[in-house]
């Protein structure tokens, strides 16, 4: 007769290699069976490799609920959803110290409040570690949210930016990022190797020059149909 197996008689190894099979929303369930499972899915361990993709369908309960299991993740990939701004908040303050990663890619409808609500505060940043942002096609953004001090702390150490198919002005960002570089940056460079801006309808080489004399060591610019 076969012994049932508890998951606990299990090395941790073993077990974190089994939960890094399951999505955001199965790993969000499986922490709801029991106090064991529980810490078992929150483990940083197994998540810190890992780029979170909650299902185009998950509405804000299981955005929020997702942050809070996964927050140790290092990727998170909300392209092409409608994340509210609940949702965004609960990702900041629980993901937010891990994140390497973020995409929000062909989110039609983010504005600039909500991604504004994703940097933190002047006096915290909500993501130290992020080194990708990805903007792709969030045709809403005008690029207010990335001129104030938190965005701009958060770009000051970005590797890759993607900013293709927006309306973002160029100018202001610049403008805003030599501000702040001065006031509160020390004057240091941006860290950025990678800026795709691709389909820039209103993109001019003035604004694109003074976007460029903060990121000295860039090594690809994408510039394809601007």
């Amino acid at each position: 007769m076969a012994v049932p197996l508890e998951l606990s008689a299990l090395p941790s190894e073993l077990v974190h290699h089994i939960l890094s099979f399951l999505d955001a929303d199965s790993l969000a369930r499986a922490a709801r069976v029991c106090r064991l499972w529980r810490d078992l899915a929150r483990d940083a361990s197994h998540l810190r490799p890992l780029t979170i993709r909650p299902r185009r369908t998950a509405d804000t309960r299981a955005l929020v609920a997702m942050a809070r299991v996964c927050a140790g993740a290092s990727g998170l990939d909300l392209a092409n959803m409608a994340p509210s701004p609940i949702a965004l908040a609960a990702v900041a303050a629980s993901m937010g110290p891990q994140l390497q990663r973020l995409t929000l890619s062909q989110c039609a409808g983010l504005s600039d409040n909500e991604l504004a609500s994703v940097f933190g505060s002047e006096k915290e940043n909500a993501l130290p570690r992020l080194e990708e942002l990805d903007l792709q096609a969030c045709t809403a953004l005008t690029g207010s949210a990335l001129t104030s001090l938190p965005a701009v702390r958060v770009l000051a150490s970005l590797t890759r930016l993607d900013l293709s198919r927006t309306e973002i002005c160029l100018a202001t960002l610049a403008q805003s990022i030599a501000e702040h570089r001065t006031k509160h940056l020390e004057g240091g460079a941006l860290e950025l190797r990678e800026l795709r801006l691709s389909q820039q309808r209103q993109l001019r080489s003035a604004p694109l020059a003074a976007l460029l004399e903060h990121t000295p060591r860039l090594c690809v610019l994408q510039l394809d149909g601007c």
